[in-house]
C-alpha cells in the first residue's frame, strides 16, 4: 500500500451574537499515513480550562460519534486516539494515521462566561491530500457559540451547524435530526 500523505484542514465558524470568547484551531496540519497528528482546541479559563472538551468524529455519510471525552476514550474507539489537556488547550492525538480517519472532527465545550446555556465548538476536516497538488485549506479564525435547551439535563440539544441538531446525553452523541431553529 502506498503511504499517501494526509492533510488535516481545520475550520472554525461563527454565529450568534454577543460572543466574546471562543475556540481556535490550526488552519491546517499535514501528515502521512502511519504518522502522528495532533489536533488542538484552545479556549480560555471559562470553557476549555474549566470543563475540558469532547472530540467527535463524523465520517462522510454517517452520524458523528464520540472519539474522546477529555482523556477518556469511549468503548470501541481505537487506541491510536488519545486526548490530553494543558491549561486552556486540549489536544486529540491520532497516532498511526489510517485511511478511515478521514472525517470531520468536532471540538466541543461549555462556556460559563457567555451564559449557562452556551456550548462552543469548532470542527476540522481530515482529507486525503492529492499526490501532486497541495490542498490549500481556507483559513477561518472565528468560532461558533450555540444555544442548548438544558446544559446539565439528560436531554440537552446542541446545534452543530446551521440546521443540523444533534442530541447529547452527558456529552455522548445519540442521534441527529433537522429542526427549525428558534432562539
Amino acid at each position: 500500500m502506498a503511504w499517501a500523505p494526509l492533510l488535516l484542514a481545520l475550520l472554525a465558524h461563527s454565529s450568534g451574537s454577543g460572543v466574546r470568547a471562543g475556540l481556535t484551531q490550526e488552519a491546517s496540519l499535514s501528515g502521512s499515513l502511519g504518522q502522528k497528528v495532533t489536533l488542538s482546541c484552545t479556549g480560555n479559563s471559562n470553557n476549555v480550562g474549566t470543563y475540558g472538551v469532547g472530540w467527535y468524529q463524523q465520517v462522510t455519510g454517517s452520524a458523528p460519534k464520540t472519539v474522546m471525552l477529555g482523556s477518556s476514550r469511549p468503548t470501541g474507539i481505537p487506541d491510536r486516539f488519545s486526548g490530553s489537556q494543558s491549561g486552556n488547550t486540549a489536544s486529540l492525538v491520532i497516532t498511526g494515521l489510517q485511511p478511515e480517519d478521514e472525517a470531520v472532527y468536532y471540538c466541543s465545550t461549555w462556556d460559563y462566561g457567555i451564559s449557562n446555556h452556551t456550548v462552543l465548538h469548532t470542527h476540522g476536516e481530515l482529507r486525503q491530500k492529492p499526490a501532486l497538488f497541495p490542498l490549500i485549506a481556507p483559513e477561518c479564525r472565528d468560532t461558533e457559540a450555540v444555544a442548548v435547551a438544558d446544559p446539565i439535563g439528560s436531554d440537552s440539544r446542541v446545534l452543530l451547524s446551521t440546521a443540523s441538531l444533534y442530541y447529547f446525553i452527558n456529552f455522548l452523541i445519540l442521534t441527529r435530526g433537522y429542526f427549525p431553529i428558534n432562539f
